[in-house]
């Protein structure tokens, strides 16, 4: 039958798809935060051992990049998992300035968790961007409709939706085009989450 996946398993040899990029969009986001000035970063995900989706390709991609990429520039890091709501978000803002305060710039992967989450270090007189940047990864222009307005790498979603159909066409229509196996990296958009690094 043909068939066509937008994501990918971890072994896809065989299968024809198309998904995100994470692990260059995960190399941008940190590239684009040390172009700031910061060194001092943190990565919060979706993806806790008590989490369902605990192995999902996503999460498991863009924290091995994340961790590789602190590494490999020398950078100082912290990573943070919490479940998908506002209220896990505040708690993730609460056990960051717990655990390591002098963190200066977030890589947020959460979408029902980041107003919680900008909410949690206001509460405690955080400054967005003034003290720590927060730029949102893997997500929607709607979802960074935050106070400030966040800085994203947006999904490619409506691109990878037309490769997704034109791939299972080629099969449809047996044009014998080589199987298709892309990745579409993220595209930034700028917002006022994210600023130099002042301390």
């Amino acid at each position: 039958m043909p068939f066509a996946l937008i994501g990918r398993t971890r072994h896809p040899e065989q299968l024809p798809y198309v998904d995100v990029d994470f692990e260059n969009s995960m190399v941008e986001a940190v590239s684009y935060l040390e172009g700031l000035g910061h060194r001092r970063f943190c990565f919060v995900d979706s993806g806790g051992a008590e989490h369902a989706l605990s192995g999902y390709g996503p999460v498991v991609r863009s924290r091995a990049t994340f961790a590789a990429e602190v590494e490999r520039r020398g950078l100082e890091s912290i990573h943070i998992s919490c479940e998908e709501s506002p209220v896990s978000g505040q708690d993730a803002a609460e056990r960051l300035l717990a655990t390591a305060p002098d963190t200066t710039a977030v890589i947020l992967m959460n979408d029902n968790a980041s107003f919680g989450f900008i909410n949690g270090l206001e509460k405690h007189g955080i400054d967005v961007p003034g003290d720590m940047s927060v730029l949102l990864i893997g997500s929607t222009p709607d979802v960074a409709a935050t106070d400030p307005r966040m800085t994203v790498l947006t999904l490619p979603s409506t691109e990878l939706g037309r490769m997704g159909v034109e791939t299972l066409v080629d099969q449809l229509e047996e044009r014998g085009e080589p199987m298709r196996q892309a990745v579409v990296i993220c595209r930034f958009e700028e917002g006022q989450s994210t600023g130099p690094a002042r301390r």
